[in-house]
């Protein structure tokens, strides 16, 4: 027999215990442990606000307890107010270190970006000894910090760890495949999301980055699947719209690839990266001055955007504006000296236009650049382009 949990008879038993808190306070308003019940209460119920007041009337009527400090800093961080609820943990901390303050601590220093932080939380909740399933959270935590700050090896010792202790963990799983992305290791990482999959087949962000390392491997249209499939979970999902379209592109299907570079911009209007891919896309298909519209975009939310400036100059030199083409290359050049394809295309373009002199030296320029990357199929160009030009 199937068994099944009305999530309304839960909210009915914690909106009963406030009742009965409230009866219990009406016959003593100085019972403390009443208004730190009656503060879970709420917290259960998503009533931030109203367990703030009653965690603060218990703090009044005993100050040296640190579960009601820890109950407010879980209401605090509920209503968004980082900064107090870190005070609280602190305040907690202080009176009993435990490390379940330690790790709701470190959780809000990680919302707040404050990585470095949050793994010494991470670190002093470790050291506590909680029990399994616990410590195979913090793991988890602790990983996903050390992953944010770039230290993705460490990061996935951590969710080894915490798989470890947990084996049907599917967010460690989920975690470490990322890290493993990051580092370039896609068969495993694939390994890791496949794993996800099969515990947790309606995680619709585990199929966007199964794609992306498919894609890493030119799986095109294995990952095409995978977006396709992340998006019938989440039709809105701008990441997986913005992927497959990358992936379209690189097999050549631009209008494709347009049409899903417009779902994702409907959620995202402010994403410069958004409008730029589009512009490319455009130029593939010669549609040079819709590209340069929406290049102008991309530069009027990121003024520095070096390869939108290169784009548009390329779609401008097509239509047969060299001059104002130049001057976008030009900045692109100023913004980024070391961008070699920005030196190529102006020197193309300045070939058009009869510069000989500066031709030459930009084609120079563009080699040295190709040479220090070690980009042979660009060297290979250049070294052709200025044989013919001598």
């Amino acid at each position: 027999m199937e068994i099944t949990i009305d999530l309304r008879d839960i909210g009915m038993k914690f909106e009963e215990d406030i009742e009965r808190y409230n009866a219990v306070l009406e016959l003593n308003p100085n019972d403390f442990e009443a208004y730190l019940n009656r503060g879970g209460a709420h917290i259960a119920l998503g009533n931030f606000q109203q367990a703030i007041t009653d965690f603060t009337q218990a703090i009044d009527l005993n100050p040296n307890y640190a579960s009601a400090y820890h109950g407010r800093g879980v209401a605090h961080g509920g209503r968004g107010n980082l900064d107090q609820a870190i005070a609280d943990y602190t305040k907690a901390i202080e009176i009993d270190p435990n490390e379940g303050s330690y790790l709701q601590r470190g959780q809000v220093l990680a919302r707040l970006e404050q990585y470095e932080a949050a793994i010494l939380d991470f670190d002093a909740a470790i050291r506590l000894e909680p029990d399994e399933e616990e410590v195979a959270e913090i793991y988890l935590y602790r990983g996903v910090a050390k992953a944010e700050i770039g230290d993705h090896e460490d990061a996935i010792t951590d969710f080894d760890t915490a798989i470890d202790l947990e084996s049907y963990f599917e967010e460690a799983f989920f975690q470490r495949g990322v890290a493993k992305l990051e580092l370039g290791q896609h068969e495993s990482a694939i390994r890791d999301f496949d794993t996800v999959i099969d515990l947790e087949p309606d995680y619709a962000a585990v199929y966007l980055q199964r794609g992306v390392a498919k894609s890493e491997l030119e799986q095109h249209e294995s990952a095409i699947r995978d977006f396709d499939i992340a998006i019938s979970l989440e039709s809105d999902y701008a990441d997986a719209y913005l992927n497959r379209g990358l992936v379209k592109a690189d097999l050549g299907r631009y209008a494709d690839a347009i049409a899903d570079y417009d779902a994702a911009i409907r959620p995202n209007p402010d994403y410069a990266d958004l409008y730029h891919f589009r512009g490319v896309a455009k130029l593939h298909i010669e549609q040079y001055a819709d590209a340069i519209v929406d290049c102008e975009i991309a530069i009027c939310l990121d003024p520095d955007f070096t390869e939108a400036y290169l784009s548009q100059g390329i779609a401008k030199a097509n239509l047969g504006q060299r001059e104002s083409a130049i001057a976008d290359l030009d900045t692109a050049i100023d913004l980024d000296p070391n961008f070699a394809a920005a030196y190529l295309n102006r020197g193309l373009i300045k070939g058009e236009v009869k510069l000989s002199c500066d031709v030459k030296q930009d084609f120079e320029i563009a080699l040295k650049l190709a040479e220090q990357s070690g980009d042979e199929s660009l060297k290979a160009e250049l070294e052709e382009l200025l044989q013919r030009w001598e």
